[in-house]
């Protein structure tokens, strides 16, 4: 896949998060995750989401992980996850 695609679909995941409404946890997720590098993206979940009771290992800004064991959906910011709550909307 062409890396312009590849940001594309990025782009596309962070506006679906922006209309996206989930209840989260306040504290963000401690560290353990990894920006993934170049080669590394191919591996992750094609639509950038995973569904899981831990953190994966390797992610890339604005992927979503769902955390499986409370139902908490967080946002990986670079360095770490960050719960994405209702308060993140934009005023309408």
């Amino acid at each position: 896949m062409k890396r312009s695609a590849i940001i594309g679909i990025w782009f596309v995941l962070l506006g679906t998060l922006l209309l996206s409404s989930t209840v989260c946890a306040a504290d963000p997720v401690p560290g353990g995750t990894t920006l993934a590098n170049e080669s590394e993206v191919s591996t992750l979940p094609p639509r950038g989401k995973v569904v899981s009771d831990t953190a994966p290992p390797k992610a890339v800004v604005g992927m979503i992980w769902v955390d499986s064991t409370c139902n908490i959906e967080y946002i990986f910011d670079g360095s770490s996850w960050i719960p994405h709550t209702v308060t993140d909307q934009p005023a309408q």
